[in-house]
Order: C-alpha cells, then sequence, then structure tokens
C-alpha cells in the first residue's frame, strides 16, 4: 500500500495539474477551478467562482447548445468534444463528465479542456505536406497510366469474353441444385455480379404471371444512388417495344436518337426513367413470351455490342430455369398444403360422425316412438302451427308442459321441420344427469380431466354443433347451472 495523500495535497494536485479544469453545477456556475485556468483567463482562481463557465470561456450571455456541459444537464452522460475558444486563444478537447451525490443524481459536472492548438498545426502541416506529395505522385504516374489503359484496352475484349463465359459456367452450376428458397438470393447476386463486371447501372427480370396474365417484375438491382425500376404497364408505355419482343427481337438503343418515329410513346416514357441506353431481351421457354430481362444506362450512353447480346440472353434463360423450378416447388408445396389441410378436415369430420355414430347406437337403444303426431283438435293444430313457426328460425324454443304432454315429440317435429334437419337430434334428459357430470357431459372433458376421465370424451354442446339440442327437463339443473 502507498501512502495516502493528505487533503490539502489534493488542492495541490488539482492546482498543478496543466489542463484547464473547473467543477461546475447543474446551473454552469464555478464551484472550483484550477490555477491553469485562472492563469488562462489571467485572474484568481477565487476570482472566477460563482461566475457562469459559458460567459467566462464563450464570451457568451446563454450556454451553446454544443456546450458538452449543456448536453450533459440534458442527459447525464460524459461528452468529450473539440472546439476553438477565442478567450482562451486556442484549439482545446473539452471532456465534461458528471458529479453524483449520493443517491446518485448529478449536482454538477467537471469540466476539462486540454490545449491542442500545436496538434491542430501540425495535423494541418502534415496534410499538406501529404497532398503535396500525392499531387506529385499522381502527375508522375500519369503517363504510366496511360500507357496501361492503352495495354489494357488491347485486351479488354478477349479478356471480358472469357471472363464472361467463366461467370456463367458458374452461375449455371450454383444454380443447378440451387434450393428454391435460395433462388432470389443468388438471383440477386447474380444481378450485381453482372452489373459490376460489365458496368450496367441497371437491370430488371420480369415473368408474366399466368391469372391474371400480366407482367411482373421479379427481380431488380440497381447501382448505389440510382433508383431500382417501378412497377410499369409495358402495354401502355412502351407499345412498339412489347410489339418487337413478342416477336422474338431484342429492344436496344445505344441512344434514344436511334428509336424510330412511330416509337414516339416508348422514347417519352424512356426518358421519363431516365435512360440513355437501353436493352431488353426476351425469354422464351415455350411457344409464348414468359420472361423479359432488361439493361440501362442513365449516368452516360453506352454500346451494346453484337457479341454481348447472346450472352447477356443466356444469362436470363438461367434465371428464368431457375424461377420456374422454384414456381414448380412452391405450387408442389400448395398442393401439399391442400392436401394436409384437406385430410386434417377428412379427420376432423370422421370424428365428429364417429361421436354422432356413438350417439345414435345409444339413441337406438331407447324406445322412442313418437316420429309421428297424430290429433284434430283445434289445440293440437295450434301448437303444430306454432311448430312451423319456430322450425323455420335459428331462434332456442322453450317447450312447457306436464310430463308425458309430448314435449320431446314436439322438439323431433321442430328439427324435422328446420333446417338442421340432416343433423341428428342431440336429446339430454337433464333429470337423469348425476350431479357431479352434468357440466362433463354438456361441455365435454379431456383425458386425465378428473378421476376416472380415461379418454377425452366430446360435449353434447359440441356434438350437438350444426344440428339441434334438446335439453329436456333443463328445470331440473341447479339454477347455477341453468345459468351457464
Amino acid at each position: 500500500m502507498g501512502k495516502k495523500i493528505p487533503p490539502n495535497k489534493w488542492e495541490q494536485t488539482f492546482d498543478a495539474l496543466p489542463d484547464l479544469i473547473m467543477i461546475l453545477d447543474r446551473d454552469h456556475r464555478v464551484v472550483e477551478a484550477n490555477r491553469a485556468m485562472a492563469k488562462k483567463l489571467g485572474c484568481d482562481p477565487k476570482d472566477l467562482l460563482g461566475h457562469p463557465c459559458y460567459k467566462i470561456v464563450h464570451g457568451t450571455k446563454a450556454p451553446p447548445q454544443w456546450c458538452p456541459h449543456t448536453q450533459l444537464v440534458s442527459d447525464g452522460m460524459v461528452h468529450i468534444t473539440e472546439a476553438t475558444e477565442s478567450i482562451l486563444d486556442g484549439d482545446y478537447k473539452i471532456t465534461v463528465s458528471p458529479l453524483l451525490d449520493d443517491m446518485g443524481t448529478p449536482w454538477g459536472c467537471v469540466h476539462i479542456a486540454r490545449d491542442i492548438t500545436d496538434l491542430k498545426s501540425s495535423q494541418k502541416e502534415i496534410k499538406k505536406a501529404y497532398d503535396e506529395l500525392d499531387q506529385r505522385v499522381r502527375e508522375r504516374t500519369a503517363s504510366l497510366e496511360v500507357k496501361k489503359r492503352q495495354l489494357e484496352t488491347s485486351r479488354a475484349e478477349l479478356s471480358e469474353r472469357i471472363g464472361f463465359e467463366e461467370f456463367l459456367s458458374n452461375l449455371s452450376t450454383r444454380f443447378a441444385a440451387l434450393p428454391a428458397e435460395r433462388v432470389g438470393e443468388e438471383v440477386t447476386q447474380g444481378h450485381k455480379l453482372l452489373e459490376e463486371y460489365l458496368n450496367i447501372d441497371r437491370s430488371t427480370f420480369s415473368a408474366f404471371s399466368d391469372e391474371p396474365p400480366q407482367l411482373k417484375k421479379l427481380y431488380s438491382y440497381a447501382r448505389k444512388g440510382i433508383e431500382s425500376v417501378p412497377s410499369i404497364d409495358l402495354n401502355e408505355l412502351f407499345p412498339w417495344s412489347i410489339s418487337k419482343l413478342q416477336r422474338k427481337d431484342v429492344v436496344v438503343f445505344n441512344s434514344l436518337d436511334e428509336l424510330p418515329a412511330k416509337a414516339t410513346t416508348d422514347r417519352r416514357s424512356f426518358e421519363k426513367l431516365g435512360l440513355k441506353s437501353h436493352l431488353t431481351i426476351p425469354i422464351f421457354l415455350g411457344e409464348s413470351l414468359d420472361c423479359l430481362i432488361s439493361f440501362g444506362s442513365i449516368e452516360k450512353e453506352r454500346v451494346w455490342t453484337l457479341g454481348l447480346i447472346p450472352r447477356l440472353k443466356l444469362f436470363g434463360e438461367l434465371i428464368a430455369n431457375a424461377v420456374s423450378r422454384k414456381k414448380a416447388v412452391e405450387r408442389q408445396r400448395k398442393d401439399e398444403e391442400k392436401l394436409r389441410r384437406a385430410f386434417e378436415e377428412v379427420s376432423a369430420l370422421k370424428k365428429h360422425l364417429e361421436a354422432e355414430s356413438a350417439y345414435l347406437q345409444h339413441e337406438i337403444k331407447l324406445d322412442h316412438n313418437f316420429e309421428n303426431i297424430i290429433g284434430q283438435s283445434k289445440a293440437l293444430k295450434y301448437v303444430l302451427f306454432r311448430i312451423e313457426q319456430v322450425a323455420k328460425t335459428d331462434s332456442p324454443v322453450l317447450l312447457l308442459g306436464e310430463t308425458g304432454t309430448g314435449k320431446e315429440l314436439a322438439a323431433r317435429a321442430i328439427h324435422s321441420l328446420g333446417k338442421r334437419s340432416s343433423r341428428p337430434l342431440i336429446k339430454v334428459n337433464c333429470a337423469a344427469l348425476p350431479a357431479g357430470l352434468i357440466e362433463s357431459e354438456l361441455f365435454g372433458h379431456e383425458k386425465g380431466a378428473f378421476t376416472g376421465a380415461l379418454s377425452t370424451q366430446v360435449g353434447r354442446f359440441e356434438l350437438a354443433k350444426g344440428s339441434t339440442l334438446f335439453l329436456d327437463e333443463i328445470g331440473e339443473f341447479p339454477l347455477e347451472l341453468q345459468a351457464k
């Protein structure tokens, strides 16, 4: 352990530091300042106490927004900035750190200004020397660059052809066994590499959809700073171009002036898109026009050589085949999903029919001989009239009557005359259900829901979905269950 510094020594250390240091409160007033700061301002440290720092350092009437102390008061964070201070006569790196009380609340800050005037001056001199050296190097290498470009130009055509063939070969290899979910990623990467290789500003691959038949932009890539191709109506904006493409001709021009007079509408559309040179190649996978691949130059005109067009067409055909395989995989997946949903629906219907069958087999064991209502009295005819009225509605029906008056027979008649007659009538004898099993019978239960629940049971309400539920003697239920 080293020897501790006495408290009065801290003040000596504070004054001995060469950096300009002040301790400020939240209102920017000076609480403490070292001798270096006071000496820079030409006064005694005690003369600075209680004065706003922005007046004595910045010479302003209010704290400037860029001042790090202003920012610290706002967010309580450490801030570091560089500033030129005319009052302090120099460039300074200013660091402001928060001071916290026992509760962790900022009550002020430490303001440290380090003089970097000489450092700034040295940096400017170094940059000036570097710029002069760089200029001399560029001037001396200019003639070498000219000779180098001349040599490269003589080899450009051969190099481009070999490189492009290698590019297409690699692209074809990647596309051969490419999963459907990665087609978009590889196509976009292929566009990017192609445009970098040929220095093309923008390219687009579009395909015709089946329903409704219209051209849809699938993949598009543009160089940085250039907008991608918007979705447009080709038939309306480019009628001349579409007619050529449908005849399996390419649409190509090195300059807008090469377009014929009958392509006036197309020229206006090309101008709106900012195209100076353009190439569109039709892709026919069958007898009909399936896809289009387009390339455009925005910043300057360029020449589309005759040897380049068939290679770009091959590039488009590679993409078209990959997209076609992706569509086939997606259609297969959709068909599989439809089959899965259909199987689930059939399984659900099977389960429901099995539940209905089990119920009907149970009902067959009971003696129900209420298929017909026989009688000619006015009271019975009135009952039948009311049955016909309510049978056509989906409203709940309350049947009242003493035991043996035919309430179940009336319920069956209502069911038979209604829209649900194709499904079985589900009957629940409320008076015969034990109190502890009422809810299980009506609403069903899952396997293991309670002791003795050995399997999942469908409740009568669920079983009666799309049919009619007859709650016989519902008045026998406890009142709280009737409310449920």
